[in-house]
């Protein structure tokens, strides 16, 4: 069921004392409805709530999924087909976007990834001999759920997945919560009992009552249940208690207040007290009270029910419900959506400063009413008085303060009433003190304010029955007249003479409607027309000088000029049905004015002066443009200011005191400018729907954890709709892109919905984003991944074994060349490898008697010394070294374990040789296996004979030197740490110390890894660095070796 034709009709007329002499009326409300007809499951609405993305939930005898548009059944709540048992039903939306359901039977719970209602299970037998009544639903800022039920107090277990009695309250306390309850900005957490509140803290360990209030908390010795809590923007805590009372409650200075909502009509007229059913603050401040005698109302900073809204079923725009009001909801955008026995009652956006004077206003000491007809023009004379023309209601005049003097229509009295039988006004001008009214059928009246009646009636056969559109009093001699159909009229007042300038309509060729009339030097006329598009008039000529057609975004012609406006001597602004456009009388140029990179492309019906620019209306809205900044700003509203999509008049008059008065269908609006507010961006995009061929897709689960939604090939057209939900009438237009294909963004006016077909397999990202009519984007892009799978011929391995038949044919014809190639490869190979291995044999011969001149150096020191045990401990392991080196002499590699067997025997002769004075440890990863590991041999022993003497020889404390062996990727890492004294300071002892030696050994090592590369086609190699405190001091070396692994 569609209703965005029923939104374009709800409006808020409104509220609020404004200054500048306009006296305050009484509050007039409009109502939109919604029921069972525009597609309610039911008229009894006991729930709202809002999600997340926006969507509306709305629990009747079932529940339901509003997006402004559709109404979209997810559960049925009704007992028997037809029964007219009606269920409360409450709501809430958890942390996970999941939509918890509370009936009187259960809670269920409704998952948006799996489109699926599932019961919550009870972790608990049940005690009542009544249904589970389940009262409120509250998520927490930490994302527990709370329950409130005839079994008391319940918390969800999400590791059980059941709702069970809560915790850390004693169980007597517990049962009795079953009521109301909500959460504070605090954390506090606020729980009705059967016989007072209670409030448990925000880490929830600690419960106040009456039995415990170290505060003294006036509020906690109420002692009676509550229906409703709700916090309003002030930190005023509002109470409706079941005792026909209600409570305020100033959370920040402590103080507890009551308010009666007191109904005189009621008990036979001897009055009463009302319970509140339902709390709400609306934009204005104003805090709303729902009872069964209609809303009561509570203006900002008073405590005083001086609002109040009754049920009335009969008005088209009354507040519907027969026997109460259930509940209250406040939308993202404003509105207040109000749950009856009825329906839904819409009340839109409250607009500060803004007064709506309407058919239902009731002004002071008179019977007049305005009428239920579109106004068609206004004026304000210098004395102050009003004059709205109406379409078929004739004219009324008010005075400066809005009250209602006069009504003008058609009647038998020449002096007090139109001659027009329709009461038709189309216009309305100021002349020499007299106020001019053009009227269907070409009549002209004269009105005399200071005698309130008609001077005179004119009917000019010259005219031919058709509308007086518009009037322009140029001098005493000169009324330029727009006319309908018949272009260009003049009334000279002092010959009593009018004309009509058939020239315009022959030059076009047909009939031509002049809309509206500025002047070009005291020569020419501009006139904007209804299918000739802007026209220069001569009028000493009466002819034509020039017509400018414009042209749109879409390349498509724009004759169609509703108003004009002078932004300076050459320069006029035009207002057409595609928009604005700035042209230069001088140079004969044009251009369409752009807002936000976007054309602006509304309807526009009137332009008004406002400081350096304009006020104008289009059918969705109320803009302001300045064309020095080139910038468009719309207002917010709903429907208070252009209340429909007709494409008529909504004239703007500013007022003497300041205020704006703005037309509109049936009723008029003041208004103080600087009370407006602009219009925020639209709501982020919702992906709402997907489909590929002719399947839905499931989408939620993969777009929540920003997953890919993954589509076969044969799913490669695909159909993406969305929306900026929202509940006012504004009108949007969707710029949406797929990354993967497209290059720019492309724009959707119409219907928000894209479309791809044969999209090639791979990964797409489609972006969308919504803008208002003045260019204003919403916050965010909303993505959605797709990843389309490629058929089978279409992936790799297919198309591998199709290069491997190629190949395969292409082998077998040269392999009888390949083979010859290779033989010869091998015979060279072979030799460059036995040089290869000559040259390591020669280089592991020098390594040798290296190793072996430095360990015979270390005996004779031990000799030297006189330390005989240790020189045959030393010589013990040093034959056994000797004998491992000697049997691995002729290997180029050898199993890891076996050279750390040599690399432990080295460490330990030199452990020997320095009297322990390092330790040392060799750790190996857990993912290697150093039987199966080969290295060069001999490979580490120069690092590790480097560190413990250039290293740890020199330091005083207790050395430490670490061996650790990692896997990295596809190599063996080894890393040789020492905490010794760095290279730096070795270098410096080396060279105080007067030696020339200089050591081989990582020369050595270099030229074998180099050789061992070039030999096996390997990566190995070895990297040297300085470890470093952060104040620069030396920590010690640490040598990192890479050495390929093979497979």
């Amino acid at each position: 069921m569609h209703l965005r034709s029923l939104l374009h009709y709800l409006f808020l007329i409104g509220l609020l004392y404004s200054a500048g002499g306009l006296h305050a009326q009484p509050p007039t409300y409009a109502f939109l409805h919604l029921n069972i007809q525009q597609g309610l499951a039911g008229n009894h609405v006991s729930s709202i709530l809002q999600d997340s993305k926006g969507f509306l939930w709305i629990a009747s005898t079932a529940l339901q999924r509003f997006d402004g548009n559709n109404f979209n059944t997810i559960a049925e709540f009704d007992h028997l087909p037809g029964s007219v048992f009606y269920d409360d039903i409450c709501l809430m939306e958890d942390h996970h976007n999941r939509i918890w359901i509370g009936t009187p039977q259960n809670i269920r719970r409704y998952d948006p990834v799996t489109g699926q209602v599932k019961v919550v299970p009870l972790h608990f037998n049940p005690t009542s001999s009544r249904e589970l009544q389940c009262e409120q639903l509250l998520c927490d800022s930490k994302g527990l759920i709370w329950a409130t039920s005839e079994e008391g107090l319940l918390r969800y277990n999400a590791a059980k997945d059941v709702m069970e009695p809560a915790p850390m309250i004693p169980e007597s306390v517990r049962r009795q919560m079953n009521s109301a309850m909500l959460e504070d900005t605090a954390g506090n957490l606020w729980l009705s009992g059967s016989h007072g509140i209670y409030v448990l803290d925000h880490v929830r360990h600690q419960l106040y009552s009456a039995q415990y209030n170290p505060e003294h908390l006036p509020v906690l010795h109420l002692n009676n249940s509550v229906r409703k809590f709700y916090i309003d923007r002030h930190q005023r805590l509002w109470i409706a208690s079941r005792n026909n009372m209600v409570y305020c409650y100033d959370l920040h200075r402590k103080q507890l207040d009551s308010v009666l909502l007191h109904a005189p009509e009621m008990n036979g007229g001897r009055g009463a007290n009302l319970r509140a059913f339902d709390v709400m603050e609306d934009n204005a401040g104003t805090v709303w009270l729902a009872t069964q005698a209609g809303m009561f109302g509570i203006p900002a900073h008073t405590l005083e029910a001086t609002l109040r809204i009754t049920g009335n079923n009969e008005s088209e725009q009354g507040l519907y419900y027969d026997n109460e009001i259930n509940c209250f909801f406040s939308t993202s955008d404003g509105q207040r959506w109000i749950g009856t026995d009825r329906g839904i009652s819409v009340l839109g956006l409250q607009t500060p400063g803004l007064q709506a004077w309407s058919e239902r206003t009731v002004f002071p000491h008179t019977t007049l009413r305005l009428p239920q007809s579109e106004v068609t023009d206004m004026l304000q004379t210098p004395t102050g008085d009003i004059y709205l023309a109406y379409w078929g209601q004739g004219v009324r005049r008010l005075d400066a303060g809005m009250n209602l003097l006069q009504q003008m229509v058609y009647g038998l009295h020449p002096e007090k009433d139109l001659p027009n039988h329709a009461s038709k006004v189309w216009s309305l001008a100021a002349f020499q003190g007299k106020v001019l009214m053009g009227q269907e059928n070409g009549e002209l009246s004269v009105y005399n304010p200071l005698t309130h009646s008609f001077d005179a009636h004119y009917h000019p056969r010259v005219f031919d029955d058709q509308a007086l559109l518009n009037i322009y009093p140029e001098s005493d001699t000169a009324v330029w007249i727009g006319l309908y159909k018949k272009g260009l009229g003049l009334w000279n007042p002092q010959q009593q003479q009018f004309y009509n300038y058939h020239q315009l309509n022959d030059q076009f060729k047909g009939p031509l409607s002049v809309l509206d009339i500025v002047p070009e030097g005291s020569h020419y006329l501009w006139l904007a027309t209804n299918d000739g598009g802007l026209v220069l008039w001569d009028k000493a000529r009466a002819g034509r000088v020039r017509s400018v057609l414009f042209k749109g975004a879409d390349s498509n012609v724009v004759n169609n000029v509703l108003c004009l406006y002078r932004t300076s001597d050459s320069s006029l602004l035009a207002g057409t049905d595609h928009g604005l456009f700035m042209y230069n009388t001088r140079r004969d140029v044009w251009q369409q004015v752009k807002t936000g990179g976007h054309v602006f492309e509304e309807w526009v019906l009137h332009m008004q002066r406002h400081g350096n620019g304009v006020w104008l209306t289009t059918p969705y809205g109320f803009y302001t443009y300045r064309w020095a900044e080139n910038q468009l700003e719309m207002y917010q509203q709903n429907d208070d200011i252009i209340d429909n999509n007709r494409r008529t008049r909504r004239r703007i008059l500013p007022l003497q005191d300041g205020h704006l008065l703005v037309g509109a269908s049936n009723f008029v609006v003041s208004l103080l400018p600087a009370m407006l507010q602009p219009a925020p961006p639209p709501p982020d995009v919702t992906i709402t729907g997907l489909r590929a061929l002719d399947s839905t897709i499931l989408f939620e689960a993969d777009l929540l954890e920003d997953k890919p939604v993954p589509l076969t090939a044969r799913q490669n057209s695909i159909n993406i709709s969305f929306r900026s939900i929202h509940y006012n009438r504004a009108r949007l237009r969707y710029a949406y892109k797929l990354e993967g294909l497209d290059e720019n963004w492309s724009e959707n006016n119409q219907v928000p919905t894209a479309r791809y077909t044969n999209l090639s397999p791979g990964m797409y990202t489609f972006k969308v984003k919504a803008s208002n009519t003045a260019g204003t984007y919403s916050d965010h892009v909303t993505m959605l991944k797709i990843y389309i799978h490629p058929a089978f011929w279409q992936t790799w391995w297919f198309r591998a074994l199709c290069g491997m038949a190629v190949v395969g044919v292409i082998f077998s014809f040269m392999r009888y060349r390949i083979h010859r190639v290779q033989k010869q490869a091998k015979r060279r190979a072979e030799f460059q490898q036995q040089i290869s291995q000559s040259e390591m044999k020669a280089l592991r011969a020098q390594m040798n008697p290296h190793f072996i001149f430095n360990a015979l150096n270390s005996i004779q020191l031990f000799m030297m010394k006189n330390q005989m045990e240790q020189a045959l401990a030393y010589l013990g392991r040093f034959a056994r070294l000797i004998r491992d080196v000697l049997d691995h002499s002729q290997l180029n590699t050898l199993p890891l374990s076996k050279e750390l067997k040599m690399l432990e025997n080295y460490m330990e002769l030199e452990k020997l040789r320095f009297a322990d004075q390092f330790q040392y440890s060799i750790s190996i990863s857990p993912a290697l296996d150093p039987d199966f590991i080969e290295i060069p041999s001999m490979i580490l022993q120069p690092f590790v004979e480097n560190a413990i003497w250039h290293g740890l020889l020199h330091k005083k404390e207790m050395g430490i030197l670490r061996i650790n062996f990692e896997k990295k990727d596809k190599h063996l890492l080894c890393i040789i740490q020492d905490n010794g004294i760095g290279r730096e300071r070795s270098a410096a002892i080396k060279q105080q110390g007067g030696e020339t030696h200089h050591s081989r050994g990582l020369q050595i090592t270099r030229d074998r890894l180099s050789l061992y590369n070039s030999r096996f086609n390997v990566e190995a190699s070895f990297e040297i660095l300085d470890l470093k405190s952060p104040t620069g001091d030396n920590l010690g070396t640490q040598v990192n070796i890479w050495i390929p692994m093979e497979e």
